[in-house]
């Protein structure tokens, strides 16, 4: 399954509607922060694109937004198909997204769904809040839930050259691997490679590999940063 470059989640159309009389129920929900280096909303890049890229040092990150909700599985009743849609709610300024057709997906042997490209507009931050998640089957029953999003503010203020000397950054304890095509769907997501070699080589074994980013998070992946993309093709 190929998933789109906004941190791993975009909308995929459910493949069929199941009916069933059962009340959408929830056995955990998140959100997530990413802080951007070099990345856009499409994850295709013009060959302009790729060289400015590489030589912009300066940048500071792009913060977009992710939510996902663990529906609860009942035998056949196929919950993950009949969540319609998402919506999030931010509940100290009342800013709400929207999201039809939540992408389904696997993680830790649990299936998911969400979206991992929310943005606010403008120049304004997300807010360190409760949020509210609100899943909603397709015969308009919804089930909502609360989380509390956290992040380290200084992220936000560092630029991509000062990363490097940033404790925040630096401590941060997980650290994955990404490989995308030209077209920015995610082919691979895996432990972070530290020897060039083997990321040459994983990047090979993937034929339309265009190019890879490193991503880190905290331990509770509630917030992390992703690296500009380095090209191998």
């Amino acid at each position: 399954m190929k998933i789109h470059s906004g941190f791993l989640f975009l909308s995929l159309i459910p493949l069929f509607f199941a009916c069933s009389a059962t009340e959408p129920e929830l056995v955990q929900a998140k959100v997530c922060m990413v802080f951007d280096y070099g990345g856009n909303y499409s994850g295709i890049y013009s060959e302009a694109e790729k060289k400015q890229t590489a030589q912009n040092t300066d940048i500071l990150p792009s913060m977009r937004l992710g939510a996902f909700a663990a529906p609860k599985l009942s035998g056949a009743s196929h919950a993950l198909e009949r969540i319609s849609s998402l919506k999030v709610e931010d509940l100290n300024e009342g800013l709400s997204w929207f999201i039809e057709n939540p992408l389904n997906f696997s993680y830790n042997g649990e299936a998911w769904l969400g979206y991992g490209n929310l943005q606010v507009p403008g120049y304004l931050r997300f807010n360190k809040c409760r949020y509210k998640i609100t899943c909603t089957d397709f015969a308009s029953r919804s089930v909502e839930t609360f989380v509390q999003l956290e992040y380290d503010e200084k992220i936000a203020a560092t630029s991509l050259q000062n990363l490097k000397n940033s404790a925040s950054f630096n401590n941060l304890p997980k650290n994955y691997i990404v490989l995308y095509d030209k077209d920015g769907n995610c082919l691979y997501f895996g432990d972070f490679l530290q020897n060039q070699e083997e990321i040459d080589a994983l990047c090979s074994s993937f034929e339309q590999c265009s190019y890879y980013r490193n991503f880190k998070s905290n331990e509770n992946s509630n917030w992390g940063v992703i690296l500009p993309p380095v090209f191998v093709k």
